[in-house]
């Protein structure tokens, strides 16, 4: 007979992590820390708290942490991407936790703003601590139905009728389109082989 984990899961109902909480076996139960009540259909498994919360909370054998905010203030993308992991990578230090971070492949530009400086030294937190962990830097998500990182090109549309020479940022610029479901097998994949310890893949 398998047996269940206790797994938890941030950013449960985003892009990513939406698709990730439908692949989990349907057995595991799954804490989905948010900070409202941002699930519409949870199952029997399925258990919001905050993270005001966690404490309350002795043990989780996998830690999946793919929350993140990419727009809005300086400090509101600190306290998101890097405060959070702060205190889940303690957290997971202090319970012997598996941890699995969603980064960004931005955070290995030279050139970074607020998103990508917060994603990476949220990196160097984990790479600090002595626990077992993976990071994965994702680059462009997209899916048959759904393509949120190029909504916000399409306002630039109507000058390329204008201005119809893209211009190339001043620096390496690499995309590799990705399948979200197709990284959403993946992330499982590494919960369930707990493999490629102590690695960041870039995918």
């Amino acid at each position: 007979m398998e047996n269940k984990r206790t797994i938890l899961l941030t950013g449960s109902s985003g892009f990513l992590g939406s698709r990730i909480l439908s692949k989990i076996n349907k057995n595991d139960t799954v804490y989905l820390l948010s900070n409202k009540n941002t699930v519409s259909t949870l199952n029997p498994h399925h258990i919001q708290i905050t993270a005001d919360e966690l404490d309350d909370f002795a043990k989780f054998d996998t830690i999946i942490h793919c929350a993140g905010r990419t727009t809005g203030n300086t400090k509101d993308i600190w306290e998101s991407n890097y405060q959070l992991t702060k205190k889940l990578v303690n957290f997971s230090k202090k319970n012997h936790t598996y941890f699995l971070f969603i980064s960004t492949l931005n955070a290995g530009l030279n050139h970074k703003g607020p998103y990508e400086n917060s994603k990476y030294k949220a990196e160097r937190e984990l790479l600090n601590k002595d626990i077992d962990f993976v990071i994965i830097r994702p680059s462009y998500l997209f899916d048959a139905d759904n393509e949120p990182n190029l909504k916000k090109f399409r306002l630039f549309f109507p000058l390329f009728k204008i201005f119809p020479i893209l211009l190339i940022p001043p620096y390496e610029f690499l995309v590799q389109p990705l399948n979200v479901r197709d990284l959403a097998n993946f992330c499982v994949d590494r919960i369930n082989k707990k493999d490629y310890l102590g690695k960041i893949i870039e995918v």
